[in-house]
């Protein structure tokens, strides 16, 4: 779990995913920035225009380097159990 100003993200195996965006050359401060919301205003409210079939909700970052996306409790579980795979 990190926190960027007054909002906590919980990372589910951190480890991988660093290591994933070390391979693409996106720094752990990269990431954090990619949260900052003044950058992100715009983005935010185009946010709900984004969703999908699933009604999902969907954000990308202004840098477009980081996308969230809601997934169901199935959804995790499946995306869990097939990480350390990937």
């Amino acid at each position: 779990m990190f926190q960027v100003k007054n909002c906590f993200i919980y990372a589910y195996d951190p480890e991988i995913f660093e290591k994933i965006r070390r391979l693409d050359g996106f720094t752990e401060e990269q990431f954090i920035n990619s949260f900052n919301s003044g950058n992100n205003r715009r983005q935010v409210f185009k946010a709900g225009q984004a969703s999908g079939k699933s009604g999902s909700f969907f954000f990308f970052s202004d840098n477009r380097r980081v996308v969230i996306k809601t997934i169901l409790p199935d959804e995790k579980q499946k995306l869990l159990s097939m990480l350390s795979e990937y």
